[in-house]
C-alpha cells in the first residue's frame, strides 16, 4: 500500500491498528483520485487473501450499491488471476435489475471471462421446505408444524425472511404459543389473517 495507506485508514479507521499512521496523500484530480483508490483497494485485497488465509467477500443487495462501489468491484473481478485466494459472493434481486443495468453487463462479462464462476438464480422456497424451516424455528416436528405452515405460506411466498417475520407476527398476536402444560407448540392461526403489508413493514423496519 505504501504511502497511500492513509486512503484506506480514512475509509476503515481500524486499519490504523494494523498498518500504523501513514502520511497524508498527494492531492490529485477527481478521476485520478478515483483510479488511485480502486487500484489501492484491489492491492489491499490481494494482501489479505493468501493461501494461508483465504478471504470471502460477501455483498448482499448488490442492486443498492452506488457506482463508486461497483467500479471497485469491476476492477477487482476483472483480473481473478490476481486474487486466487479470494472468494467473492455477490447477491442481488434480479427482479429489480433490468437487462440494461451495469450489474447485468458485469454478470455477462464474468460468464465470458471467469473460469471458476457459479451463477444461479434462487427461487422461492417450496412449501415442504417452508414447513421444515417452520418446524426448525419453532423447535417442533414437521408434522406438528404443517398447520402453521399452511397459514404462513400464502403470506411469505417462500421468502425465508418473511417466513420468520410471519411467525413473529403470529406469536405477537397470540396466533401461536407454547402449551403451558408442556405439550409443545399450539396454534390458533385460523382466527388470524397475516397481512402481507404488515409483514413487509415489519421486515423492513
Amino acid at each position: 500500500m505504501g504511502i497511500n495507506g492513509q486512503l484506506l485508514i480514512a475509509v476503515t479507521p481500524e486499519l490504523y491498528l494494523l498498518i500504523g499512521s501513514k502520511p497524508e496523500v498527494n492531492p490529485l484530480p477527481p478521476i485520478e483520485v478515483h483510479s488511485r483508490f480502486n487500484d489501492l483497494f484491489c492491492r489491499f485485497m490481494a494482501c489479505l487473501a493468501t493461501q494461508e488465509h483465504p478471504l470471502v467477500l460477501f455483498i448482499d443487495d448488490l442492486q443498492w450499491c452506488d457506482d463508486a462501489t461497483l467500479d471497485v468491484l469491476d476492477q477487482l473481478l476483472a483480473y481473478p488471476q490476481r486474487h486466487p485466494y479470494l472468494l467473492s459472493i455477490l447477491a442481488f434481486r434480479s427482479n429489480e435489475v433490468p437487462a440494461t443495468h451495469r450489474i447485468q453487463h458485469a454478470r455477462h462479462a464474468l460468464k465470458q471471462n471467469c473460469e471458476h464462476l457459479l451463477d444461479f438464480d434462487l427461487t422461492e422456497l417450496h412449501k415442504d421446505t417452508v414447513n421444515e424451516m417452520t418446524a426448525y424455528i419453532l423447535s417442533t416436528s414437521p408434522e406438528e408444524a404443517q398447520g402453521i405452515t399452511h397459514a404462513v405460506y400464502p403470506t411469505c411466498d417462500g421468502n425465508p425472511l418473511l417466513i420468520n417475520e410471519s411467525l413473529r407476527w403470529l406469536h405477537k398476536h397470540g396466533g401461536i404459543f407454547y402449551d403451558a402444560h408442556g405439550n409443545g407448540m399450539k396454534a390458533h392461526w385460523a382466527h388470524y389473517n397475516c397481512p402481507k403489508g404488515t409483514l413487509l413493514y415489519s421486515a423492513i423496519n
